[in-house]
């Protein structure tokens, strides 16, 4: 076990991915879901989002987040019942 990630892009999108993914860890809630990914067995994929897509958000069922990297990634945004930050 151990998280398992890989950032998607090109070497500029690489390094915008590992910042935006370093500002969600420093996050409460980005900090408890990087522990609960640390105990999947899974591969998580970080990459820009796909066109049509406005903002950054998570396929579970591909194990992939897509991430606006022009957003703030510290802030607080509602995601259905709850904040994703």
């Amino acid at each position: 076990m151990g998280l398992k990630v890989t950032f998607k892009g090109d070497e500029e999108q690489q390094k915008a991915m590992k910042e935006a993914y370093e500002s969600v860890r420093k996050t409460k809630h980005g900090q408890e879901m990087i522990e609960k990914m640390e105990l999947s067995d899974h591969d998580y994929i970080f990459r820009g989002p796909r066109k049509g897509m406005e903002h950054t958000c998570y396929d579970p069922s591909e194990y992939t987040f897509y991430i606006e990297i022009d957003s703030d990634h510290a802030a607080c945004q509602y995601q259905g019942k709850g904040k994703a930050c």
